[in-house]
C-alpha cells in the first residue's frame, strides 16, 4: 500500500496503525483502511471514517462478514435475488404470488438503486427511502406485504451468504397495526329485504339456492368459504351443533344450531331427501328426480 510521487521517490501513504492487525491509516486524507488476506487472496476495504475507535470496531466486522460471506457470490444482483425469491416461493397459492409480482413490478419501477445493484450495496436508507414512495397509498395492510417482502428477499441473500446481514434489520417502521375494516352489517330488515329479492328473482335457474346460501350465511355468522364446505355429516342434530372447517388454517370449529337457523336447516334437510349424501353441502338442492322414461333414454 504504497505511492510513488511525482519525483521518483517511494512516499508511503499509508501508515501501519500500531496494535491492530490489518488497520492502517492514510497519511494526508487521515482516513482508516482495512486489509486481510483471506484463502490465500489480499482484501482491502476503506473503513470511512478518521476515527480510530470507530475504524477498529469497522474493520473488526469487516472481517467478520469477510468470513461468512461466499466469496463466489459476493457480486449477486438484486434481480438475481428476486429471481431466487420467485423460485422458491413458486409453490405458493395464485393470489400469493400475483401479490409478489405487483410488488416486484413496483419495485423495478421505482426502488432507489437499479436492479442490477449488487446486492451488498443496498442499505437500509434505499429501503426506507421506497416504502417512504409507496407508504401514502398503501393502507397497513398492504404495507405490511412490502416490508414482509423485503424481509424475505434479503433474508434469501443472508442464508446464502451472498451478505453478512440484512439491511432490513435496521429499518425503522417495519410493520404497522391492521386498521379495522369498515363493514356495513344490514338490520333484520335490510337482511330479509336482501334474501327475498334474490329468491324472487325470475330470470335464473338458481335463484331459491343463492337466497338459501346467504340466508345460511347471514343466521350461521360464518364466511362464504366456510359455509360451501359445510355438508350434512358436519351437522350434529344431538348436540345441535355444526362442525366448520376454517378455510384459511382448515382447523375445526363448532357453530352452535341458533333457535333462527335452525328452521332453515330443517327446511333444506327436508327438500334434500329422507337420507341426503353426508358428502352433500348443505346449502346444496338435492337433483331433481327423473321419470324412470328418461332414465331409460338417458341409459341408451
Amino acid at each position: 500500500m504504497v505511492t510513488n510521487n511525482s519525483a521518483g521517490k517511494t512516499q508511503p501513504h499509508y501508515i501501519k496503525a500500531g496494535n491492530f492487525p490489518g488497520l492502517y491509516r492514510h497519511s494526508l486524507s487521515g482516513r482508516y483502511y482495512g486489509a486481510k488476506k483471506l484463502r490465500g487472496k489480499r482484501r482491502e476495504c476503506s473503513l470511512r471514517t478518521t476515527d480510530r475507535k470507530i475504524a477498529e470496531r469497522r474493520l473488526r466486522e469487516w472481517i467478520r462478514n469477510l468470513q461468512i460471506v461466499h466469496q463466489g457470490l459476493e457480486k449477486t444482483t438484486l434481480r438475481e435475488v428476486i429471481e431466487k425469491f420467485v423460485a422458491v416461493n413458486q409453490g405458493k397459492s395464485a393470489k400469493t404470488r400475483a401479490t409478489n409480482a405487483s410488488i416486484i413490478r413496483q419495485m423495478e419501477r421505482s426502488f432507489p438503486c437499479a436492479m442490477e445493484v449488487e446486492v451488498r450495496q443496498v442499505r437500509s436508507s434505499h429501503l426506507e427511502e421506497w416504502l417512504a414512495i409507496h407508504e401514502k397509498r398503501l393502507k397497513n395492510t398492504s404495507y405490511n406485504r412490502y416490508t414482509g417482502f423485503l424481509n424475505a428477499l434479503l433474508d434469501i441473500g443472508v442464508r446464502d451468504g451472498i451478505i453478512a446481514e440484512s439491511p432490513f434489520a435496521n429499518v425503522r417502521t417495519k410493520w404497522k397495526k391492521p386498521q379495522e375494516p369498515v363493514r356495513l352489517v344490514p338490520t333484520v330488515e335490510q337482511f330479509r329485504a336482501i334474501v327475498e329479492s334474490v329468491r324472487s328473482q325470475r330470470l335464473t335457474d338458481h335463484a331459491s339456492q343463492s337466497a338459501d346460501f346467504i340466508q345460511f350465511l347471514g343466521l350461521a355468522g360464518v364466511g362464504q368459504a366456510e359455509a360451501a364446505s359445510v355438508t350434512w355429516a358436519d351437522v350434529d342434530w344431538k348436540r345441535e351443533r355444526i362442525s366448520v372447517r376454517r378455510h384459511k388454517t382448515g382447523a375445526r370449529f363448532y357453530l352452535p344450531i341458533y333457535p333462527e337457523l335452525k328452521p332453515l336447516l330443517q327446511r333444506l334437510r327436508k327438500e334434500a331427501g329422507a337420507r341426503p349424501r353426508a358428502s352433500r353441502c348443505v346449502t346444496v338442492a338435492a337433483p331433481p328426480k327423473q321419470s324412470s322414461e328418461r332414465r331409460r333414454t338417458q341409459d341408451r
